[in-house]
């Protein structure tokens, strides 16, 4: 603790904490006033609790544990849990990506869980940088999660990331603004339909854009269609990648014909073998969404993405009159009020 005079000659008492050093003003510019502000005001005792605290963390967390253990050891005894529960590879995949990359630069991959502070989360979360205000929220939703795990576990007191929010004083407008996805119109569903002929698959892709329009599938989905998904053409009935929801969608006549075409050859159980390999690859996967980027550069198009045909979906059920709880099962939703976000009422 130190006791120094600033250019307007007001002392103030500079103490060190867990976030590096701090400067507190006593707003006097007598040195014996100072003085006894900081004594009654009990700072030092307030630096000593403060460094206290922290070793109080670190015991619990040794004594609840049994064992040392670092963020480097945490992240992979959460992804453990987290296949434990049923999460998809691809939610796997994106939360490790963030945290890995969160411990890296926020260089705490060596700190015991208990030892992670509010600062070490928030300066990551806050840092300058394009990334937009969603993009943000979830990374300190996948963060948050981690620390409750190790709450639970008995590895920590608390969760750190509780107390982060995202700063948007720091964000532009663009940053702070949700992409909005606009659904496609008929012509640009034709438009997408002809330009598949020159891809490579193109029939791959022809069902998919017709998936994606008729069903509301994801590109994941698609991928790992199975034919018992299909042996129905009136309908198709899968299990969702992503939230591992049940979904029986009725089949729109125009999709049911193409369905029906689909000759099976082979023993395997996907529809596309390759692509549902390709899927669960996380270091191919992005093959997909790039390929329709492309596709929708050629056409001309603008502002849609393949997540756009499942936006188209949700709307048009709505524009006939299906009741929202209804198309949010259809999607695999489990709260309608996010199916709301995909229905785009003129």
């Amino acid at each position: 603790m130190k006791l120094k005079k600033n250019q307007s000659g007001t002392y103030s008492v500079t103490i060190k904490t867990e976030h590096g050093e701090r400067t507190l003003t006593t707003r006097s510019k007598d040195r014996r006033e100072a003085t006894k502000i900081v004594k009654d005001s009990k700072v030092r005792e307030l630096e000593a609790a403060a460094k206290a605290t922290r070793l109080t963390h670190a015991a619990v967390s040794q004594l609840t544990n049994g064992r040392k253990i670092t963020m480097t050891g945490l992240i992979p005894e959460y992804t453990t849990w987290m296949r434990s529960v049923g999460m998809s590879e691809q939610s796997i995949d994106a939360a490790m990506r963030v945290l890995l990359a969160w411990t890296k630069d926020a260089g705490v991959m060596a700190f015991p869980p208990a030892l992670v502070t509010d600062q070490h989360i928030s300066k990551w979360i806050n840092a300058t940088g394009e990334q937009k205000r969603t993009t943000r929220l979830r990374n300190l939703s996948v963060i948050a999660s981690l620390f409750k795990f190790a709450s639970v576990k008995g590895y920590t007191a608390g969760n750190p990331a509780g107390l982060v929010r995202v700063d948007l004083s720091k964000l532009t407008h663009e940053q702070k603004e949700t992409q909005v996805r606009r659904p496609i119109t008929e012509t640009e569903f034709d438009m997408l339909l002809e330009g598949a002929k020159e891809l490579v698959e193109p029939t791959f892709w022809r069902m998919a854009i017709m998936l994606g329009y008729f069903a509301g599938l994801r590109i994941s989905d698609v991928c790992s269609l199975e034919w018992k998904s299909i042996e129905n053409p009136n309908k198709i009935v899968l299990w969702t990648k992503k939230t591992d929801a049940r979904v029986e969608v009725p089949a729109h006549p125009r999709l049911a014909a193409e369905l029906s075409k689909l000759q099976r050859g082979g023993k395997s159980l996907y529809v596309w073998p390759e692509a549902a390999k390709r899927i669960v690859d996380v270091n191919k996967r992005s093959y997909y969404s790039k390929t329709f980027e492309r596709l929708v550069e050629r056409c001309e198009l603008d502002g849609i993405s393949f997540h756009s045909l499942r936006h188209t979906y949700a709307t048009d059920m709505a524009q006939r009159g299906v009741p929202t709880p209804h198309i949010s099962q259809f999607v695999g939703h489990t709260n309608p009020s996010t199916t709301e976000g995909y229905i785009h009422r003129h």
